[in-house]
């Protein structure tokens, strides 16, 4: 999710380079979050962190956790924010030199985090960029979560999805392999053939 956001947003981002890093992008990750609303959060924390750049800069995405916790940064190389200022940002209204700033991205930002028992967190300096951290529990992996795939003897691999760009990680992943299997891929279960057989599944 978060390296689909970061990937919309490099498209629009000109001389500004964005990054999005991970402990381990192998490792599951889960939290309870609706991700509409953390798909809004961090849309708008990157567009704050945009605007906050004059001419060439930088923004890091970083996902790190710990046994208990998550935590999502906005890393930007922006203008910061003045220390007087930095105890307002969370109220509603509240913006800092942003040309049309209606002050509500932090504001739900936090009511975001503390609604899922999370915490935030904004770090700056005038002159020397801005850091936004949220920090959710960390949830236990599911059962269903499988880490790995055992594709020894498989010729075919179907792939369900509904989401084209799931269906696209999909193909990258799995025609880097020395040895690809033949992939087919459906949006939806109605339209796998029926009379398809000896195939590994891969569903949504």
């Amino acid at each position: 999710l978060i390296g689909r956001i970061v990937a919309e947003k490099q498209v629009i981002a000109k001389d500004i380079e964005i990054r999005f890093t991970c402990d381990d992008e192998n490792a599951p990750v889960y939290c309870e979050l609706p991700a509409s609303e953390l798909k809004a959060t961090l849309s708008n924390l990157i567009d704050n962190s945009l605007q906050a750049i004059d001419g060439k800069g930088q923004i890091t995405v970083r996902l790190e956790c710990d046994e208990h916790s998550v935590f999502l940064e906005v890393i930007d190389s922006g203008r910061g924010i003045p220390k007087d200022m930095l105890q307002h940002a969370f109220e509603k209204g509240f913006s800092y030199d942003k040309e049309g700033g209606t002050g509500l991205g932090l504001f739900y930002a936090k009511k975001l985090v503390e609604e899922y028992q999370g915490n935030i967190e904004i770090r700056s300096r005038e002159g020397s960029g801005t850091t936004v951290v949220l920090d959710f529990p960390r949830q236990p992996t599911p059962n269903w979560h499988i880490s790995s795939l055992n594709l020894a003897g498989i010729e075919n691999v179907v792939v369900c999805d509904d989401v084209p760009g799931i269906r696209k990680a999909w193909d990258l992943r799995l025609k880097a392999l020395l040895s690809p299997p033949r992939i087919m891929f459906y949006g939806a279960c109605e339209a796998i053939p029926a009379g398809l057989k000896s195939a590994l599944y891969l569903m949504d």
